[in-house]
């Protein structure tokens, strides 16, 4: 929204055709407004119109990172995993880390069963959010998946000092815990 509100500034108060700068929030602008219209066809469950919506913003504004992100993240909820990983991809080349891009992304590749590309942005992720307790939970179910018991404990032990409510966490970690001294017991 703050981004959205200082375009419509810059828009506003400054002259199109005086520099690149000025085209490039017009053109973001322009590119919020069709989100926003992609977002009401979500609302009325019309996904085909959604994407076209989406599509549009990013012809429109192509280094929005939010918008690619946003984008990204519907096309995982639609399970266009590929199409979602490219979307997501672009929206952390231009600077969404900070907003979770690395941390969607690695939901993505987990997803779609590319663990060390999963593993991978999870590690970009705890860089850019250290203590978001989705970040370190996914990063124990990455590890585990890959057979890293010792490391998915660690992450599990993480995700608990910050979220001691989880049931299911503990859960989990106390059968990480059990297949471990199982594996080391053969």
């Amino acid at each position: 929204l703050i981004r959205l509100n200082v375009l419509r500034m810059i828009q506003a108060y400054a002259d199109p055709d005086e520099s690149p700068d000025d085209l490039q929030a017009s053109r973001a602008t322009e590119a919020f407004g069709l989100v926003q219209t992609a977002r009401e066809a979500v609302g009325l469950d019309a996904p085909d119109e959604a994407i076209a919506a989406y599509r549009a913003a990013i012809a429109a504004a192509p280094t929005e990172a939010l918008i690619l992100l946003e984008f990204g993240r519907f096309l995982y909820e639609q399970n266009q995993k590929d199409e979602a990983a490219r979307m997501i991809e672009a929206s952390t080349r231009h600077g969404s880390g900070s907003y979770g891009g690395y941390y969607y992304l690695a939901q993505v590749y987990y997803a779609a069963h590319r663990l060390e590309e999963a593993a991978e942005a999870a590690a970009r992720a705890r860089e850019h959010q250290p203590t978001r307790p989705g970040v370190i939970d996914l990063s124990a179910n990455i590890a585990r998946r890959q057979g890293r018991l010792e490391e998915a404990i660690a992450f599990g032990k993480a995700h608990l000092a910050l979220d001691p409510s989880s049931a299911s966490s503990l859960e989990r970690l106390e059968a990480l815990h059990l297949q471990f001294k199982a594996e080391r017991a053969q």
